[in-house]
């Protein structure tokens, strides 16, 4: 995790030496593309059929995704505010299962088929992949002047939809926001940014395949993850 806080840490440190700025009652229309980071994703699980409830019952991994949104926004000087629209989406890559939910499946795949080996993390299928969508209000502070190298600090929170396992859970969403701009043209802006995304509370009721036998399980889970994007600003 320590390697994905660099580039805040960087941008950090140039936001807090940049004087203040103004650009004082301009709207403004954005969009950011680039690479996902998923930090892995702690499940609690309970079957269904009996109601036992796994805490930590197993750590979802996600291999590099991507991330693009837009922005409209109005710039009231050194604040700004503004209305993103946002899409993420990372493919699972791996699983790993506490040994206690393993045996519990093992247990209720015998009845079904008393010839069944024993359940390994490889058995579980993980279906695909997550993909969330989500909509948010930030605020930002805008440091540094108009016409060179600036910068900006700040964060969001709004509402999430996330499709994974098979089944849809939307909840609460939250992020922090810091980034780096650069003008190439009178109204045009170029930029690096630095998100921290945080969608907790998701619920969803798949069913979990095990040797091709199908299990009611309740999956009670979050979403969070870094991105580091490029983005265009077009001030109005």
């Amino acid at each position: 995790m320590t390697k994905y806080l660099i580039p805040a840490a960087a941008i950090a440190a140039v936001l807090v030496s940049a004087p203040a700025a103004a650009n004082d009652g301009l709207m403004y229309v954005g969009g950011d593309i680039g690479i996902l980071l998923p930090r892995d994703s702690e499940i609690d699980v309970t079957d269904v059929a009996t109601g036992a409830t796994f805490n930590n019952a197993a750590d979802w991994q996600y291999d590099t995704g991507f991330d693009v949104s837009g922005q409209v926004g109005y710039d009231f000087g050194m604040f700004k505010l503004e209305g993103e629209l946002g899409y993420k989406h990372a493919s699972f890559t791996a699983i790993s299962p506490s040994t206690d939910w393993l045996n519990f499946l093992h247990d209720r795949l015998v009845v079904v088929n008393p010839l069944s080996t024993a359940v390994v993390a490889s058995d579980i299928d993980l279906h695909g992949g997550v993909d969330i969508i989500d909509t948010m209000v930030n605020g930002l502070v805008d440091i540094g002047p108009d016409h060179g190298f600036g910068g900006y600090l700040g964060g969001g929170i709004g509402m999430g939809w996330a499709k994974a396992y098979g089944e849809s859970s939307s909840s609460f969403a939250w992020q922090f926001i810091a980034g780096v701009k650069y003008p190439i043209g009178d109204q045009l802006d170029i930029g690096l940014k630095y998100k921290y995304f945080d969608l907790a509370g998701l619920d969803f009721v798949p069913g979990v395949d095990v040797h091709g036998t199908n299990f009611d399980t309740n999956l009670d889970s979050r979403f969070s993850t870094h991105s580091i994007d490029v983005n265009l600003t077009y001030n109005f």
